[in-house]
């Protein structure tokens, strides 16, 4: 068991049959840990961070120690998962990953528009349904993830594979039945902030729509495409 804030390195992960990430869970953790050793509780929590193989494995590993103080993050866009994604870097346990005593399968993607003009960017809302169906013998809760991969070419290239850009849980779903979720996606989702123009920026072209359950766990994908660039500023 672990109870830690952050990810740690753990070259003896593959010698032990178990690992419990408890994090600092406060007075009551002992009741809580021993509810899900027990199976009183069935555990669905998802990583909020990446844990590393190994310490050269992070991001920022080489940005710091420099001798004169002041230290430089020069990850830029390719912090957390993205960089171990785009670098090709498996890590020991992924953003977003996490066990429970049942399982869960995803089906029927649907999405509000798969096209969006020059109007719709400034004002978007597109809505994501996907079903979630408890094939396994506990009730249980999970978490799914949505990730937008950038258009193939746009004014801001290189932009990461695929970047989180919401998320929804499914609370206490009962063994052979199923659920049908929803996720908005807003023009902050389909955003960068263009630096040289000093706004936002809603790339033209076709973005890939991943359903996940983890940032490497891809279970359904569909596609949105954007007309022409588009500029905002403000709220």
């Amino acid at each position: 068991m672990l109870t830690q804030g952050s990810s740690v390195e753990m070259p003896w992960a593959d010698e032990v049959p178990a690992i419990l990430q408890a994090w600092y869970a406060g007075n009551s953790a002992g009741d809580a840990l021993a509810d899900v050793l027990t199976g009183a509780v069935n555990p669905s929590a998802k990583l909020s961070l990446t844990f590393p193989r190994a310490l050269t494995d992070v991001p920022s590993h080489g940005n710091f120690g420099n001798s004169l103080g002041p230290i430089r993050y020069a990850e830029g866009l390719w912090v957390g998962y993205k960089h171990y994604i785009d670098r090709n870097i498996e890590p020991l346990w992924a953003f977003g990953y996490g066990l429970s005593y049942t399982t869960f399968e995803y089906s029927d993607l649907k999405v509000s528009s798969t096209k969006m003009s020059v109007t719709d960017a400034k004002n978007v809302k597109i809505e994501l349904s996907v079903t979630v169906a408890n094939t396994g013998t506990k009730v249980g809760s999970e978490v799914i993830q949505v990730y937008l991969s950038p258009p193939a070419q746009s004014q801001l290239d290189p932009s990461p594979t695929r970047v989180l850009k919401g998320f929804v849980r499914v609370k206490d779903l009962h063994p052979g039945t199923k659920q049908v979720t929803h996720v908005v996606l807003d023009k902050y989702a389909f955003s960068l902030w263009d630096e040289a123009k000093n706004t936002w920026l809603v790339a033209s072209g076709t973005r890939k729509v991943l359903v996940a359950a983890s940032s490497v766990d891809m279970r359904l994908q569909s596609e949105i495409m954007v007309e022409s660039d588009v500029y905002w500023s403000g709220l």
